[in-house]
C-alpha cells in the first residue's frame, strides 16, 4: 500500500452534517458563516459542499486557491482572510468580493485598485450630458411661461441666471473629471 503523509480524510456525511448545524445554529443568531477553505489547500470539492451546506462565503489566505475554485466553477463571494501586500491588490479586485484590513495604506491603495478611472468618468460624462439636457427643456419651459405671460421679468431673468449656473456646476465637474482621470492614468502608465 502506497501512503502520503501528511492525508486528509473526509468524511462527507459527517462534514455536511456539522456544517449544516453550524450553519443552522448561527443563522438563528443572525450570524452568516463563512467556509474556510484554507487548511485543506483550497479544494474545490471542500468549496463546493460548503456552498451546497448554504454558506454565505468562501474564505482564505490565498489568492490561487481563490482563482482554483473559480475556474471549478464554484462562484463567491470569497473573502481573503489576511492583509494583502500592494502587489497582491490587482488580483484581489478581480478575484475576491472581500478582504480584511486593518492598515489605512492598503485601503487607501486598494480603493486605487478598484476604481477604473474610465468607469467613474463615463459616469461623470452621462450626468453632465444629463444636467445639460436638463438646462435645455427648463430654458424651453421658461420660454413657453414668457411667452404666456405666466412670470415676472425679473424672476425670468434669475431663473435663467440659475440654469446657467446649473450648466456650469456640470461643466466643471466634467473637467475635474477628465483631469483627474489623467491624472490616474498617467500614473498607471509611469
Amino acid at each position: 500500500m502506497n501512503r502520503q503523509y501528511p492525508r486528509l480524510v473526509l468524511r462527507d456525511s459527517s462534514f455536511r452534517s456539522n456544517a449544516r448545524e453550524t450553519i443552522s445554529r448561527c443563522a438563528a443568531c443572525g450570524i452568516q458563516v463563512c467556509g474556510v477553505i484554507k487548511g485543506v489547500n483550497g479544494l474545490p470539492e471542500v468549496a463546493r459542499r460548503f456552498r451546497e451546506c448554504g454558506v454565505t462565503q468562501l474564505g482564505t489566505s490565498r489568492l490561487e486557491q481563490v482563482e482554483r475554485c473559480r475556474q471549478a466553477g464554484i462562484p463567491g463571494p470569497y473573502l481573503l482572510i489576511r492583509i494583502p501586500g500592494p502587489t497582491e491588490l490587482p488580483e484581489l479586485v478581480r478575484l475576491c468580493e472581500m478582504s480584511l484590513q486593518s492598515e489605512r495604506t492598503t485601503l487607501d491603495l486598494l480603493e486605487q485598485e478598484s476604481i477604473e478611472p474610465t468607469d467613474w468618468l463615463t459616469k461623470v460624462s452621462a450626468l453632465e450630458q444629463r444636467m445639460d439636457d436638463m438646462t435645455e427643456e427648463y430654458r424651453r419651459n421658461q420660454m413657453k411661461r414668457m411667452k404666456q405671460g405666466s412670470c415676472s421679468d425679473e424672476a425670468c431673468i434669475i431663473f435663467s441666471e440659475l440654469l446657467t449656473d446649473f450648466e456650469r456646476i456640470g461643466d466643471h465637474a466634467l473637467n475635474i473629471a477628465q483631469e483627474r482621470a489623467g491624472i490616474a492614468t498617467e500614473a498607471t502608465d509611469a
